[in-house]
């Protein structure tokens, strides 16, 4: 059995705007992991921790 709660965010705008900013941050580090990535495969490298 599974249960399940539902929340509703209802941010004001500053909060808004900080979910917007946080989010483009986590985009940026995903982006540079994944680049760093992609060149260690280029490369011939194989990193099974990332």
């Amino acid at each position: 059995m599974l249960k399940t709660h539902k929340i509703a965010l209802d941010p004001n705008n500053i909060q808004s705007t900080q979910f917007a900013q946080h989010c483009g941050y986590a985009r940026v580090a995903y982006n540079h992991v994944l680049a760093d990535f992609k060149d260690g495969l280029n490369n011939g490298e194989w990193r099974s921790h990332i």
